[in-house]
């Protein structure tokens, strides 16, 4: 059935299914000496990863990506497919290359997938896209921090596209583009 629901076979259960579910299989794991969740734990807590990570943050309500657009003063380099981003990672992008494994990288993912990966420290925009292209975990938008739209290179630009993964790059200030992340979500929760 958890097999069905993840493949889109069957239609979402809703939130409350899924709590029980997930109530259920921790459950389970504690019954027998909790491994999967101290496994799970050791994953989302790497000192490896908190050296490459700038901010991460995860919304209450989702953000749409003409919103991250205009929020984060930047330009789109290839349209994608639009998600609902539930969260946003930044990440020092030469470090997460040189320093961090392929299961390592895909801990940048926070909770969701459905999140923005912003990459700092980009030169063309191609390296990123390679770490990404070369995981099965995809996120639902990509943000080059430090270049503007015409210094993205064309093979990052294809890579987005093959991958159907929004693409944008601004100049921003990184302080002021974290705050404003963070701030949209403050407003939205006090709607």
């Amino acid at each position: 059935m958890i097999s069905d629901y993840e493949s889109g076979r069957r239609k979402s259960p809703g939130t409350l299914i899924v709590s029980k579910i997930v109530d259920a299989l921790i459950n389970i794991d504690s019954e027998s000496g909790g491994h999967k969740i101290h496994a799970y734990e050791g994953m989302l807590y790497s000192d490896q990863v908190s050296k490459a990570v700038y901010a991460t943050y995860e919304y209450t309500y989702p953000m749409q990506l003409a919103k991250l657009a205009t929020l984060i003063e930047a330009d789109v380099a290839n349209r994608g497919v639009e998600k609902p981003l539930y969260g946003f990672t930044v990440v020092d992008s030469k470090k997460a290359i040189l320093e961090l494994s392929s299961h390592e990288f895909q801990k940048l993912y926070g909770w969701s997938t459905e999140r923005a990966m912003i990459f700092t420290k980009v030169s063309t925009g191609k390296s990123p896209m390679v770490a990404i292209r070369v995981t099965n975990l995809k996120p639902a938008a990509v943000v080059l921090h430090g270049l503007s739209i015409r210094d993205v290179d064309p093979m990052a630009k294809k890579m987005a596209e093959v991958d159907r993964i929004p693409l944008l790059a601004t100049t921003m200030d990184l302080d002021e583009l974290i705050e404003a992340l963070k701030h949209y979500s403050q407003y939205q929760v006090m709607e």
